[in-house]
């Protein structure tokens, strides 16, 4: 592709975006990485250019309200982690988000089911799309699902419920548990709930090390029989997408969370559980670590899933897609 016939521009944060893409249906375009808020101001000026926020909401609630002001150029916003207000105080944050997001062109969502999105935040449907996300391990990926493991194993970040998963697990003594060590995790930095100390926990769990590379990540998960995804109830997103899509693609049977990022994207690839209920988690964990036949169908099937979904610059292709196609590349 020559820059003269390049009809659209997309700016962003996407550190590795190719510089040049095309769209299945023959659209066409070229990149500019950018790494700062300023940087994406700069170019909002230009309605050729398309600003593609990554995963900063801070941002794009700035750049959405100068788009409000006048500026021309279209905003994307790829994976907004938002939950439902629970104060007062937070009701009100979210009115002001609410307004600000209305400069939002496009949002693009690693999930289906936007209805607490749009009750919430006044982000339909209309103006999102479903883009499969993809494992953050996939240069590590063995060339079938790695069947044994030791325990049932808690894991991420964002959003997860921790004080739900040691309950549960204080119901199944004979199974044995673990987390990674939470301050190295920085567990606490992600909106997670996780309120025992460390010298209160279920006599059944291991703590394991893990110093946040991908090879540690792919350890740490070889070591689970299950990998356990309990998210808090106030999440209207995805957030333990990533988490799950790297546990499959090492071959692990995934238990996720009834709502947004499981149920709505999944089928026989999961098991599922309902947010917050420690004594229907203990009965699926129970039920996934004592089936063998189910332990792996459900680790085969979500082998398959990870896989198909591909690697990064798949990914990239499916958002220049999603944005081209939007936008008329």
């Amino acid at each position: 592709m020559t820059e003269s016939v390049l009809k659209m521009r997309i700016i962003t944060n996407f550190a590795g975006f190719p510089a040049t893409w095309r769209t299945p249906d023959g659209g066409q375009g070229s990149t500019r990485i950018v790494d700062t808020l300023e940087e994406f101001a700069s170019f909002s000026s230009d309605p050729g250019n398309i600003l593609v926020v990554n995963c900063q909401p801070g941002w794009t609630l700035r750049l959405a309200a100068s788009r409000l002001l006048g500026r021309p150029a279209p905003i994307v916003a790829v994976d907004l982690i938002l939950r439902r207000p629970a104060t007062a105080s937070q009701r009100l944050t979210v009115f002001a988000k609410r307004q600000a997001f209305r400069g939002v062109d496009l949002f693009v969502h690693y999930f289906r089911d936007v209805s607490g999105l749009d009750e919430c935040y006044g982000i339909d449907e209309a103006r999102s799309v479903y883009v499969p996300f993809k494992s953050n391990l996939w240069d590590l990926r063995p060339s079938e699902p790695l069947e044994k493991g030791q325990f049932a194993f808690c894991f991420g970040r964002s959003l997860r419920d921790f004080d739900t998963f040691f309950a549960a697990m204080e119901l199944l003594p004979h199974i044995p548990g673990a987390i990674v060590e939470p301050h190295a995790a920085g567990i606490w930095e992600h909106g997670s709930r996780f309120t025992r100390p460390m010298n209160a926990l279920p006599s059944n769990i291991t703590v394991l090390k893990h110093d946040l590379t991908p090879q540690s990540q792919f350890d740490v998960l070889a070591q689970a029989r299950l990998v356990v995804l309990p998210i808090l109830r106030s999440s209207i997103v995805s957030a333990g997408i990533s988490t799950a899509l790297n546990a499959m693609l090492t071959g692990k049977c995934i238990i996720g969370t009834t709502g947004p990022g499981f149920s709505d994207i999944f089928t026989d690839e999961v098991l599922l559980a309902p947010p917050e209920d420690p004594r229907a988690l203990a009965a699926v964990i129970e039920k996934a670590w004592t089936d063998d036949d189910l332990r792996r169908r459900t680790a085969l099937a979500g082998f398959r899933h990870a896989n198909a979904n591909g690697s990064l610059d798949d990914f990239y292709q499916r958002i220049a897609t999603a944005v081209g196609q939007r936008f008329g590349a």
